[in-house]
């Protein structure tokens, strides 16, 4: 008993008072916490740290109303932020069994999951139903509100924003409402307005439900889906980018109607549908009207029909109807698709297993009037039926297949069935014009198949053509094409794969053609849990080139499964000839050349060429997967090459091999080396190696590895580069030896190191129709890092052609420095850079050699370059030098009587890719001089011949010195000769004057103005009249007092000062005519000058006795025709001249004088 009371007052005295101490405590630091700004804040933090988050601004209390500025938690699974987060709950109203929030809202929610493997794994799924738990009080949110919402889910975002989300909930025993005030969700497309009132009158299943949703679409720019195009729309519309819908639906998860309403964007739409959310298609009944205000409307109804009876029929058959009129798609489609209009007639229906699955489908389409596409009409029908006739899909079949579509005059008949044994399936596609299927296509094309039989035994043939608009032959693209197919097979459901061969292959394009020589197996496997395998057996494919050379590719072996490739075969022999170069070249030339060519041209029918023929041979034996391995080679078998010339020469080939090998090189890298090798007896040898790396990325694919290296190296010994006129064209001769030794390495994309030299000796470089010749070169370079550094290019001066001006052949001769005249070339280049410096030094160098002209030069020239631009800056000084104008009289030109109405051919110039500048002063020097077309004179001065922007200009004036011409007949004096350049080259200022020092008046003509718009008039000193001008010049005398000879004078001189600055003579195409004073056919020889036959009209009086007119024509060979008319008398003699020698001649004349005369002329110079 003692105990007990002990224990009691223990109890009372002790224990609880401190218990209830404790509880007093806790109370109050739970209502510290909740009720006051400091627990409030206390109890955010604590919790955030617990989390690797932060509270920043926390203004209020849990039981007062709470405001929060900053709050996260940060998480290794998640990560949670709130910015201007509130907090309203009248706590109060939990007497009455009601939690009433006031206000639940956050101007910025950011949400983002972080997922890893384990937590991907998909937890068992709960078959029961979902049951809504009985809650002790009821829940009242009366404004719940987001300013944005943010959410991401390993790393990636939402593809759509939502912000402004302001809502109410209340959630009962019975019943629950969700009123949704506003919303809105943004894409790069479209922004939509939501607003909805969703009621659930009972929280089990089946979840009555009635309720509305509308949302207000706008499109975000004017390529949006709801804009309709501006290119489409009959008027300016308000609502062109913005469309209102407004869903309503009541029932439950058992059935519930739904209609829809909507319009805007162009569009109107009304729907209403009977649905069984529960089933695999859970729309029963659905009728749609879509009305389009820019044209066309949709109509449509689904039906589905059970099978069975009972309360809940197995909906599995269904059918649709579906009516569509002048549905204009072009706000949908971009612009540059051509106009397409739909209208048509659809019938839909099929039936599903119990799982869902499809048993079989129908569908009969037939287009209706106003049907377009490309503005063409689309008519005709299409009806097919498939059905499956076993649970897998190898079973399919289809029963019945009609077409007969037709675009414009383009159309697709077929008819037949496939899937059964003795089914047969055939199809004919014919496009009479391309252009009718797509805008500026063009050409036609057809096309045949037939398919018999079934997915386990079945067999194809396909027939082709196809013929471009205008037909060229024989070139790649432009000629017509064919092709033919046939092939069989079948299909084996145990192992899952396809066997099958293809007996037919052939096509034939440009010359080109393609053929099996024997069957071709094939194989298809598609073993389950495992990649596809597909596999080429052995055949033997015969390919025709344009030089009808049929080419053998011996195919052993090609498969693949998955990543792994394997290929495997052979060339055995491919003669590789000139012929066969140049009708490459002809098939895969561009299309205007081939039409050019075809317009007209100069066929050579006698033109015969050495062919050359080079017998090569391949083999490949490559597997692709993780790495790369195997070789690959090309080898000459025989044959040759011949270097262009006359004669033509072979090059001698002994050996040529290039291959190439692949092996392993780490986890995911393959090396591949690379050798050449080359021998042959008249150029010399060439070896060389190179090796790279090979990577496979993750993303698939190769690269090159940008960590390796790619090395070389390269060796030659060449003897002959005569070999390079395989490049140049026979009309560049090239010579001389060279050697090489180089190595280079470097990473791609990066600097290269490259090292060696390369020499060369006896080095030739001609060109004859340019009379350049460089002869007996030297060469010394070498490679350092990525710099190539021309130590020298050398060519010493080479007088291969002798002047025929006399002038320049003398100074030639009497000079002794022309003998050390040189060429020299030195500078570097920067390979990577592109870019470097070049310089040309000449001194008493023969630039051009030939018999129409010559030019020895001195200077230097400075060539500095740093691609795409190139400067060209220097002096050059002319040590000698003439220029024959009588080459010019040879360049062929239109006629005067030929117009030019239109050109056919509209040729664009080419720019090019260099962006040159030139600055090149030119000094003409002492020596040099212009002959021809009845000059002879010196010509000095300097030009400074400047190039920017593509422009050519000249600033500089040259002068005639000692000059003379004959013009007129006459023999003048160049007294002044100057041609002043300012600008363009094309049209310098003109200042030329030419007298006859003959006689008491000096005539002669003056030339003013520019080349293109000169002046020419008649002088004389002293000033005399134009008919005296003309009688002084022409005669050597002044006119008869008479006036005989005036009317002849004036049409004389009109006809030949006027025109286009070209002696009228030339026009009809004789070379010389003028007047000369002393006896016709007279020649300073033994013959008598007069004869009495001649005499008969002559007086001792008439001035004309000693004067006649004279008309020559020059030919090849030296010889000249020509005849001579007295003025005053009747004397004629024909004169035929031929050269046998420098300054010997034999003249044979016939007419009043006759003979046959051997002449030696010796000039002696003034």
């Amino acid at each position: 008993m003692r105990s007990l009371t002990y224990l009691l007052r223990l109890l009372v005295y002790w224990w609880l008072p401190a218990l209830a101490m404790l509880l007093t405590i806790a109370v109050g630091f739970v209502v510290w916490a909740l009720g006051s700004q400091p627990g409030t804040r206390f109890l955010l933090q604590t919790v955030s740290s617990q989390f690797g988050g932060e509270v920043r601004e926390v203004r209020g209390s849990v039981l007062g109303g709470l405001t929060i500025g900053h709050f996260s938690l940060n998480d290794p699974a998640f990560e949670v932020l709130l910015e201007n987060a509130r907090l309203d709950v009248d706590w109060l109203a939990l007497g009455s069994k009601r939690l009433q929030v006031r206000e639940l809202s956050a101007g910025l929610v950011q949400v983002a999951l972080h997922s890893s493997e384990e937590d991907a794994a998909p937890e068992p799924e709960d078959e029961a139903p979902f049951a809504m738990p009985v809650l002790p009080v009821s829940i009242a949110l009366d404004k719940f509100a987001v300013g944005r919402f943010e959410f991401q889910q390993n790393g990636e975002s939402l593809p759509v924003g939502v912000s402004d989300v302001e809502a109410a909930l209340f959630l009962g025993a019975a019943q629950a409402q969700l009123v949704l005030t506003q919303g809105r969700v943004s894409h790069e497309q479209a922004e939509v307005d939501l607003s909805a009132d969703m009621r659930l009158s009972g929280l089990q299943d089946p979840w009555p439900l009635s309720g509305w949703v509308q949302a207000k679409a706008r499109g975000a720019t004017a390529e949006s889906v709801l804009c309709v195009p501006a290119r489409v729309q009959r008027q300016d519309t308000a609502d062109a980018c913005v469309l209102d819908l407004t869903v309503a639906m009541e029932g439950s998860l058992d059935t519930m109607t739904t209609t829809l309403a909507g319009s805007g964007a162009g569009l109107s739409l009304r729907a209403q549908a009977d649905l069984l959310p529960r089933a695999p298609f859970p729309v029963r009944m659905a009728d749609i009207v879509l009305d389009i205000a820019q044209g066309g409307s949709i109509e449509g109804k689904l039906d589905w029909s059970g099978e069975g009876g009972g309360q809940t029929p197995d909906w599995r058959a269904w059918k649709s109807n579906l009516k569509i009129r002048g549905l204009d798609l072009s706000r949908w489609l971009p612009a540059d698709v051509p106009q397409a209009v739909i209208s048509a007639d659809l019938a839909v229906d099929g039936r599903l297993d119990e799982q869902g699955r499809p048993l079989d489908v129908g569908l009969d389409m037939r287009m209706g009037p106003g049907a377009l596409w490309n503005r063409q009409a689309v008519s005709g029908s299409l009806a097919l039926r498939a059905d499956m006739a076993g649970p897998d899909w190898t079973t399919w079949r289809l029963p019945s297949f009609r077409s007969d579509l037709k675009v414009g005059d383009a159309g697709l008949r077929g008819n037949g069935a496939w899937g059964r044994a003795g089914d047969k399936l055939v199809l004919d596609v014919a496009v009479p014009a391309f252009g009718t299927l797509w805008p500026d296509l063009e050409g036609r094309a057809d096309l045949k198949a037939e398919i018999e039989g079934s997915l386990q035994a079945h067999r194809l043939r396909l027939e082709g053509h196809y013929a471009p608009r205008n037909v060229l032959p024989g070139v790649v693209g432009q000629g017509p094409a064919s092709a033919r197919l046939n092939a069989a097979g079948a299909w084996s459901a145990s192992t899952q794969g396809w066997r099958g061969q293809l007996s037919q292959l052939q096509a034939e394009h440009a010359g080109f053609s393609l053929a099996l020589q024997q069957a071709l197996p094939l194989s298809l496997d598609m073993p389950p849990g495992q990649p596809l395998q597909w596999r080429v057996g052995k055949t033997t494919l015969l390919v025709g080139l344009p030089d009808d050379q049929q080419v053998a590719i011996d195919h052993e072996l090609s498969a693949g499964a998955g990543e792994r490739i394997q290929s495997k075969g052979r060339i055995p022999d491919l003669v590789l000839s000139s012929g066969l170069v140049d009708k490459l070249k002809a098939a895969f030339q561009q299309a205007d050349s081939a039409t050019a060519d075809a317009r007209g041209g100069v066929v050579v029918l006698n033109e015969r060429r050495s062919e050359q023929r080079v017998n090569l041979s391949a083999e490949w034996d490559l597997v692709v997967a993780q790495h790369l391995t195997g070789t690959v080679s090309i080898e000459r078998r025989g044959g040759d090459i011949l270097i262009p010339g006359e004669p033509q020469v072979a090059l001698g080939l002994d050996k040529l091999r290039i291959e190439a090998r692949a092996r392993a090189a780490g986890a995911r890298g393959s090396q591949v080396d690379i050798g050449l090798e080359l021998q042959s007896q008249r150029v010399g040898s060439a070896s060389g190696e190179g090796s790279l790396l090979l990577v496979r990325p993750a993303a698939g694919g190769w690269a090159l590895s940008p960590t390796v290296p790619i090395r070389g190296a390269l060796r030659a010994d060449l003897a002959d580069l005569s070999w390079l006129a395989l490049l140049t064209g026979d009309s560049l001769e090239v010579g001389g030896s060279l050697r090489a030794d180089v190595q280079a390495e470097g990473l791609p994309g990066k600097d290269w190191d490259i090292r060696g030299s390369v020499s060369g000796e006896k080095l030739r470089v001609v060109r004859v129709d340019d009379g350049i010749r460089l002869v007996d070169g030297r060469l010394a370079a070498r490679f350092d890092g990525d710099r190539l550094l021309l130590d020298e290019l050398y060519f010493p001066a080479s007088v291969r052609v002798e002047a025929t001006e006399w002038r320049t052949r003398e100074w030639i001769a009497k000079e002794s420095d022309v003998k050390n005249g040189y060429v020299k070339a030195t500078g570097d280049w920067n390979l990577m850079a592109s870019a470097g410096k070049i310089r040309v030094e000449m001194h008493h160098f023969p630039a051009m050699q030939r018999t129409d002209r010559y030019a020895m030069l001195s200077g230097a020239v400075e060539i500095d370059a740093a691609l795409p631009k190139v400067s060209v800056t220097g002096s050059l000084t002319a040590d000698a030098g003439w220029f024959g104008l009588d080459m010019l009289s040879s360049v062929p030109r239109v006629d005067d009587d030929v117009v030019v109405v239109r050109s056919m051919d509209q040729h664009v110039a080419q720019s090019s890719a260099l962006d040159l500048s030139m600055q090149l002063k030119i000094d003409l020097g002492p020596r040099f001089y212009i002959v021809g077309l009845g000059i002879d004179a010196g010509l000095v001065g300097s030009l400074e011949i400047t190039l920017r922007d593509g422009r050519l200009t000249g600033m500089g004036t040259l002068r005639t010195r000692a000059g003379r011409i004959e013009a007129y007949g006459q023999r003048l004096r160049l007294q002044k000769g100057i041609l002043t350049f300012q600008g363009s080259l094309e049209n310098p200022l003109l200042d030329i004057e030419a007298l006859r020092n003959e006689g008491q008046v000096r005539a002669g003509v003056r030339v003013v103005g520019t080349a293109q718009r000169p002046r020419i008039d008649l002088i004389s000193y002293p000033e005399v009249s134009d008919v005296e001008k003309l009688s002084w010049l022409l005669l050597g005398r002044g006119p008869d007092e008479g006036g005989g000879d005036t009317s002849m004078l004036l049409s004389l001189g009109a006809s030949l000062i006027g025109g286009n600055g070209e002696p009228f003579y030339r026009r009809f195409g004789l070379d010389d005519v003028g007047i000369r004073s002393g006896s016709v056919g007279s020649s300073g020889s033994l013959l008598p000058d007069v004869t009495v036959a001649g005499s008969v009209n002559r007086t001792g009086d008439d001035d004309l006795s000693s004067q006649f007119i004279y008309a020559s024509k020059t030919f090849a060979d030296g010889i000249t025709v020509g005849i001579e008319q007295a003025l005053s008398g009747s004397e004629t003699v024909g004169r035929i001249g031929y050269r046998l020698a420098q300054g010997l001649s034999l003249d044979l004349k016939t007419g009043t004088v006759n003979g046959l005369e051997l002449i030696y002329r010796l000039i002696l110079p003034d």
